[in-house]
This record gives structure tokens, sequence and C-alpha cells, in this order.
């Protein structure tokens, strides 16, 4: 089976549920685990990447809406330039640019049409870089209300996210226009390292096009630009920048707090050489010691308690995950995070398995090694939401263009 059907088969666990839990969707996210765990990544025919493109591109003209507000005409304008894009893709009369230029015009569109999704993760990105502006500390502030019943006095992210986030909050009024420089970003990645320039506009169009991405560029979450941090250091391992890709993972490292999770698969790569450490180890304390000094309590209960008691904070949201703790919460009313220490049992576990993996893991095959953990971590040991499957799903694709690179 090659990447192509195993990709379909992942998407069909998540979309149409938008995430959200069903049953269903569990049992192919399953099966799509116990597959990629049997797969090797090898080079893909362009043909079958051509047809995966059509598909993803009906797949998000059925999925992809703009939710925040729910506007008949705007979702249709949506729906004509995601037809438009399937038409010229399947037709091939269209160049590549005119297929990014519909893109970006959707994600735009997005962005003066839905300027205040109502979820917390857009407010949090907007206003930190306001109150850090005005001498508050982001992790002190109180930020809009989106929940019934939920106080949002949480910024639940590290402070490199405040920083690059700040320029486009306070000039542009709106987050989401990074998430716009990420993509470019992503797509410079891979032209650089796919020696079949046809190829590597698909792998690309793959991306920008993949179901749910609007809704996950949207609501504003941040694995885009992890996405992009993520990429970018594998590109900058391959071309012997070693030091360069140490910096730019404290940069990743200070953004979110699941990034700590992919340092085994950077260890033989990155930190075999101490300067390394220092390179990633030394910035990542100059960002958030700062913030972790300003207010101890508040910067610790934001970022690291917060993160491990989501369920007790965040009760509202216990029952949307789509994975096995919210299953065991529905049907027999247990709740395995109750144990002392789950998450990390189970982390424990998982890298376990997956440490001879890690020793034969070459550069081709990291980014599907940190999809297929990102999986398996989801599915067991904390919730799991859209945009926790669309980085995985993303993270599948772009590692074909480090698996292409064989020929370049």
């Amino acid at each position: 089976m090659n990447i192509t059907n195993l990709y379909l088969i992942y998407l069909f666990g998540y979309i149409f549920s938008r995430g959200i839990f069903n049953i269903s969707g569990l049992v192919i996210l399953f099966f799509s685990l116990v597959l990629f765990t049997f797969y090797k990544p090898k080079l893909e025919k362009t043909e079958n990447l051509s047809w995966l493109l059509i598909y993803s591109i009906i797949l998000s003209i059925l999925t992809d809406r703009l939710l925040y507000p729910s506007t008949f005409y705007i979702n249709l304008l949506i729906k004509f330039f995601l037809t438009s894009a399937l038409l010229f893709t399947y037709f091939k009369k269209i160049t590549f640019p005119v297929l990014v230029a519909i893109g970006f015009c959707l994600r735009i569109l997005i962005i003066i049409y839905s300027p205040n999704p109502q979820i917390d993760v857009y407010y949090l990105l907007k206003e930190a870089p306001n109150f850090l502006l005005k001498g508050i500390n982001p992790y002190s502030a109180i930020y809009t209300k989106v929940y019934e019943n939920v106080t949002p006095d949480y910024y639940t992210y590290f402070p490199s996210s405040i920083i690059l986030f700040t320029p486009f909050s306070l000039n542009l009024g709106d987050p989401r226009w990074l998430n716009i420089l990420v993509y470019l970003l992503v797509y410079y990645v891979i032209f650089r390292t796919v020696a079949d320039k046809n190829k590597s506009k698909i792998l690309f169009l793959l991306i920008f096009y993949q179901p749910l991405s609007l809704l996950v560029f949207e609501q504003g979450f941040l694995e885009i630009l992890l996405l992009g941090l993520v990429s970018l250091i594998v590109y900058l391992i391959s071309i012997k920048k070693e030091s360069l890709a140490s910096l730019v993972m404290a940069i990743a490292l200070s953004t979110k707090q699941s990034m700590f999770l992919i340092i085994p698969f950077f260890w033989n790569q990155l930190y075999k050489k101490r300067s390394n450490l220092l390179i990633t180890f030394v910035p990542f304390m100059l960002i958030t010691t700062p913030f972790l000094l300003w207010n101890f309590q508040d910067f610790w209960y934001d970022t690291i308690y917060y993160l491990f008691n989501m369920d007790k904070i965040r009760t509202d949201m216990v029952y949307f995950s789509l994975n096995m703790l919210t299953f065991l919460r529905k049907t027999i009313h247990f709740n395995p995070t109750s144990i002392p220490f789950y998450p990390l049992l189970i982390l424990l576990v998982i890298y376990y398995l997956f440490r001879k993996r890690l020793k034969r893991q070459s550069l081709n095959d990291t980014l599907f090694n940190i999809a297929l953990f990102f999986l398996s971590f989801h599915l067991f040991a904390t919730q799991a939401y859209v945009n926790y499957f669309f980085l995985i799903a993303n993270l599948l694709i772009i590692n074909q263009a480090f698996v292409e690179r064989k020929i370049a």
C-alpha cells in the first residue's frame, strides 16, 4: 500500500466530523495507526500524487466552510473557489501560480469575513501582544470571553508565540496573517528539497488544499506555524546547517509545549554535538525566563499545570475529543487521566515502543516518525482535536519531500 491510500484512509478518520468525537472516525484512526506502524516511507508516483490532489480538493469542497459567521453567500464563494481549483487541476488548463493564488485568496477571504472566530486560541494570539505592549503580563491577563462558564484567565502557549504573532496582531489587526507567510516558508522548503519541480508543486498544493485546512486557518491554531518550524528544522539539517536548525528548534520549543516531545527524533541529528545543545537551550531560556520571573505562579499554571489538567479545567471540551480517553469516558464512564501521572506513563511507553525506530531513523523518515508518534500520543494520552490531526496529516505529506530528496 502506498502513501496516497494510507493518507486518504487517515483523512476519513476525522475530516467529516471535523475532529469531533465519533465512533466510526475513531475506528478509522486506529486502523490508520496500525497501517502506518508497518509502512516505510518510499517514493510515490507523480500520477498518484496528482490524483490525491484531486481527491483532496473534492474532500475540501465537501468539508471546508466558514464557521464564524456561517454566512451562506460567503460559504458559497468558498465552494466556488474550491470547485474552480478542482476543475483547473483535473483538466490541467491553468498553471501552478493560479492555484496558489486561489489558495491565498481563500485565506484572505477568511480573514476579512471571519474577523472574530469564536474560539479562545484566536483571542489569545490577538490580545497577548497588546497586553505585553501595555506592560501587562500576558500570563496574568483576562482575555475576551468566548465560552460560557469558562474564565479566560490563561495563555496556554510559550512566549515565542506572542513574539512571532506580535507584528501581525498589532500592525495588521489579525494574527492569522503570519500563517500566510508560513505557507510560503513551507513551499520554500519543499521547492529547495525536491529535485522534480512538478512533484514539489503537487506536494505543496496537497498541503495548501488539505481538507479542513481552511477551518484550521480560520480558527488560528498554532499548528500551521509549528509545521513551518519543524519542516525548516529538517531542511536545515538536510543542507548541513545543524547550528541554525538548533536555533530554530529553540524557537519551536519556546512556542508550544508539544514541541518538546519531538526532541528524541532529532537527538542523533543535532545534539551529539554539545554546542548545538547550547544553541537551543540558551535562546530558549532567554525567551522564557523573563516571563517565568515576572509571575512564576501564573506562568506555571498557564503553561504546565493547565496542560496536564485540561480535562479538569475545560470540562466543556472533554467529551468532544476524538480519542480513546473520550471513548472510555462515554462508554464505561472511566477517566484514565485519574490515574496518577497517566500522560507521562503513556508517553514513556510510546517512546519505548519507538526505540528501535529511532535507532534506524534516517532524515528521509523523520517527519513520518513524528507524525506516527503524535498520532499514538493523541489517541491514548491526551485530548485530540482537529488541529492535532491536521498537523499529523501535513507531516505525512511533507515527509514525501525528504523521501524525494534521495534523487536530488
